[in-house]
């Protein structure tokens, strides 16, 4: 099942088909909107409850 998902870094809604930027963390799947979202998502994954 797809949807849409939440840009933890900057709220964006994210369409989990087409995302190009993909974060695994702690067994979940994070889609993120873009190359600078992925880059500080994972720089501290907890400051976005991850």
């Amino acid at each position: 099942m797809y949807g849409m998902f939440k840009d933890p870094v900057c709220k964006m809604m994210v369409d989990e088909k087409s995302a190009e930027h993909v974060s695994k963390v702690g067994g979940r799947t994070v889609y993120l909107c873009s190359a600078e979202c992925k880059k500080e998502f994972e720089k501290n994954p907890k400051k976005y409850g991850y």
